[in-house]
């Protein structure tokens, strides 16, 4: 089917700006339309750098595929593709369209597919079929028969690999943390059918005996699994802490560099207190964006800004104010005073880079003052 017939087919979403511009103006002669666009111009002028659509480095196929726009069509277009499909489901899609013309998509009937989770269900299905047959250094085998494999993922990229299609923290991109704690606490094993490409994610430590986890990251019963009894027995034996070596115990020396870097500095972050409310009334305005920085002063917070997670973790909030109020005075002396206006602007910007150096645990702050 052409773009053309499902534009005919589609009139609600065959939309124009200068459509939409004309029905605010209600003058016969439409004349006021040249002053709306010049204002819808102005307006996307304005917002000029501080439009993160436009800083695309970390998003390969939507940066590809907005090649040739100008900044205003990528700004209005990029948005109403993020808020509709949204970038990472975005990003699926070459992904998809590489396996199904590799012949490794089950489903090739694209009609059948209702939501975008069809779709990476199926990605998920042939990323598996992919990875059993490539290298496996970065995984150790418990398990392996014609239909089952269990594995216990080595590195943080294997667990990403591995676990594509799935909802599991340790999987996710750009969040290892979770992966290094569970490797870290106790047993981590990664579970495939080979047939129906159907993925678990099982896990114990000193408080669980054995948790297991669907594609969801829904936690369910053994028997929801459909694996047979004798091999469940199995996996419950790997798990048992006694008998079996964690996973951060299995890894190469650069992964446990890694883990324990996160480990050293989660310790300097301190146990979150999540017993301290966050103000969700001050995130919940749609006007404008939340801004990037975490406000020192949450009494002069405007009702925009997002909530400072910092009171979460007591270590590291003790931490941030007693470098912010040493090295301010150092910068200027001036800027002491936090109850002028002018000095928690400034304040605010250099405790956002403070903040931005703890939570990506840059070894610089240990040099701060």
């Amino acid at each position: 089917m052409g773009v053309k017939q499902l534009k005919e087919q589609n009139p609600d979403l065959n939309i124009n700006i200068i459509d939409i511009l004309s029905n605010i103006d209600n003058t016969k002669t439409k004349k006021l339309i040249p002053f709306l666009i010049k204002l819808f111009k102005n307006k996307n002028k304005e917002i000029g750098d501080d439009n993160h659509y436009l800083d695309l480095d970390r998003r390969p196929y939507v940066k590809e595929m907005s090649l040739g726009l100008c900044d205003t069509q990528k700004s209005i277009i990029l948005w109403i593709l993020d808020w509709y499909i949204g970038f990472d489901d975005i990003e699926n899609i070459p992904i998809f369209v590489d396996y199904l013309d590799r012949g490794l998509i089950d489903n090739k009937d694209i009609s059948t597919y209702q939501t975008m989770d069809d779709m990476v269900l199926e990605i998920g299905k042939a990323s598996t079929k992919e990875m059993l047959s490539k290298d496996r250094k970065n995984i150790m085998i418990v398990h392996d028969d014609d239909e089952w494999m269990f594995f216990k993922p080595l590195t943080y990229n294997a667990s990403v690999t591995y676990g594509y299609g799935t909802k599991w923290c340790t999987s996710m991109k750009n969040e290892s943390e979770y992966f290094y704690r569970y490797s870290r606490q106790g047993v981590l094993i990664y579970v495939i059918n080979k047939i129906t490409g159907k993925k678990f994610g099982i896990h114990s430590n000193n408080d669980v005996r054995m948790g297991i986890y669907d594609e969801t990251d829904k936690q369910i019963d053994s028997f929801e699994t459909d694996i047979p009894k004798d091999l469940m027995m199995k996996l419950f034996g790997l798990l048992d802490l006694k008998n079996n070596q964690k996973n951060y115990e299995l890894f190469s020396d650069e992964e446990k560099d890694k883990c324990d870097k996160l480990n050293s500095f989660e310790r300097f972050m301190g146990e979150p207190d999540l017993n301290i409310p966050l103000p969700m009334e001050e995130v919940m305005n749609e006007e404008t964006p939340m801004p990037d920085f975490l406000p020192l002063y949450p009494q002069r917070r405007m009702v925009n800004h997002m909530p400072d997670p910092l009171p979460l973790y007591p270590n590291l909030r003790i931490r941030r104010e007693e470098v912010v109020n040493r090295w301010v005075p150092e910068l200027d002396p001036n800027l002491h005073d936090p109850t002028d206006d002018h000095n928690y602007i400034v304040r605010d910007l250099i405790q956002q880079q403070i903040s931005d150096m703890m939570f990506k645990g840059d070894s610089a702050i240990d040099d701060l003052p």
